[in-house]
């Protein structure tokens, strides 16, 4: 995960896609708005189904993190796997380290003790 990383940006890679019709529609199968929702849908899908849009060349769901989602990190490595099992840990992985990111409260800095 980036180290860079806000944990409003990452609020940002969570929420569900907008408009709408950005979401992920599997092929005569679910339609996912979000990142946690793939994580929650993927392992659930048939072989079949996931095939249809990972298989050869073609990774659909690379294009929809990437482009959609706008998480060009978790995409470039979604591109390196092929397998179902391997892909839905991945996108898994990803929404834990988000959602902790967003957990952490930023610590206030000392307050400066006033002149006298």
């Amino acid at each position: 995960m980036d180290k860079q990383m806000t944990s409003l940006e990452a609020k940002r890679l969570l929420a569900e896609v907008n408009p709408a019709w950005k979401a992920f529609w599997f092929h005569n199968g679910p339609v996912v708005r979000s990142l946690g929702q793939m994580a929650a849908v993927l392992p659930k899908l048939t072989p079949e189904l996931f095939g249809h849009h990972v298989g050869g060349t073609r990774n659909d769901l690379v294009s929809w993190v990437r482009d959609a989602v706008g998480d060009k990190a978790l995409a470039d490595d979604l591109a390196k796997l092929k397998d179902q099992a391997s892909i839905a840990a991945a996108i898994a992985k990803r929404v834990k380290e988000l959602e902790s990111l967003m957990a952490v409260t930023p610590t206030k800095a000392p307050a400066k003790k006033a002149k006298k």
